[in-house]
């Protein structure tokens, strides 16, 4: 039996890191962004692969009722489509998801 503690919210999934905005050189500047798209492909562990990351980490998003700008926060719902779009990729087919409302689909394929 699995007894889930309801008292604290789970733990995020992945948590955005913001970009340094100062660097020492040029050349440091260079090898970080290199660093960035190297895990863009590869992929930052198992769970987050590059799609998510680079959803998670460098998409700004806006709220249509507020109007407020944010980054979006990584859900189970959102590795899950990330690892189906990414098999699909690499598999060579096109995916096709059908999604409920409030999902935030929209925004992420």
């Amino acid at each position: 039996m699995v007894i889930i503690d309801k008292i604290k919210p789970p733990s995020p999934i992945f948590t955005r890191v913001p970009h340094p905005t100062i660097f020492k050189t040029t050349l440091d500047e260079q090898k970080y962004w290199v660093g960035q798209k190297k895990i863009w492909i590869e992929g930052y562990n198992e769970d987050v692969n590059g799609m998510l990351y680079h959803y998670c980490n460098e998409i700004k998003l806006k709220d249509r009722v507020r109007g407020t700008i944010f980054y979006p926060t990584a859900r189970d719902a959102d590795v899950l489509m990330s690892k189906h779009a990414q098999k699909s990729m690499d598999d060579g087919f096109a995916s096709f998801i059908t999604k409920g409302r409030g999902v935030g689909l929209s925004s992420f394929l």
